[in-house]
């Protein structure tokens, strides 16, 4: 076969082909070998895998799927980090339901009062401002459920560690220093199973 094909296309191309795969094959093998040695530094007991992830039901579940995917590979997996949570700040029951603590507070503050306000305009702020809070109350218990979700993926084992939503994005060194406290402080590593709780 290799001597028609010769025929149609010469006899210097078979043997360069025949170089081109031996030398891929030598290459192809190199790279095998360096994937396997790479695979077991992975599953060494000096290395976890942490998963970074919003709460945000499609990051949720990217991070699920990335857990299972080590979880077959047998990857030592360490924890999640979950980042840019909202924090539930519920309101005392006498605020929760009308505005007119609200207004009150407002009245009294030294910058609003500058202002002059009307109290129409006081109480339509104050129906924002309600809004605004039972709004994010809203988010952060989905905030909740997500991380309800990856605290079951990870079992009791696995860490879990929450970082609120920050006012500023960070985008600088010192910000980025600033997570420490999230990152390695003492009640920011905590098991799972405590942190649901």
């Amino acid at each position: 076969m290799l001597k028609r094909l010769a025929k149609f296309v010469g006899s210097k191309f078979i043997e360069d082909l025949g170089v081109f795969f031996t030398e891929f094959n030598d290459i192809l093998g190199g790279f095998r070998q360096r994937a396997e040695e790479t695979f077991a530094l992975l599953r060494q007991p000096r290395v976890g895998f942490v998963l970074v992830a919003s709460p945000e039901p499609m990051a949720v579940r990217e991070a699920l799927a990335f857990h299972r995917r080590l979880a077959d590979a047998a990857m030592p997996f360490v924890g999640f980090v979950v980042n840019k949570i909202h924090v539930s700040r519920p309101l005392p029951s006498a605020m929760a339901a009308r505005t007119t603590p609200i207004e009150d507070a407002l009245a009294a503050h030294p910058g609003v009062a500058r202002l002059g306000l009307s109290g129409t305009t006081r109480a339509m702020a104050a129906q924002a401002l309600l809004a605004a809070h039972t709004e994010i109350e809203t988010l952060a218990a989905a905030d909740r459920r997500a991380i309800g979700e990856l605290h079951a993926a990870g079992g009791a084992q696995a860490l879990l560690v929450e970082v609120p939503l920050l006012r500023d994005d960070v985008h600088d060194v010192d910000r980025l220093v600033g997570l420490e406290r999230y990152l390695l402080g003492d009640a920011a590593a905590v098991p799972a199973a405590a942190a649901g709780s």
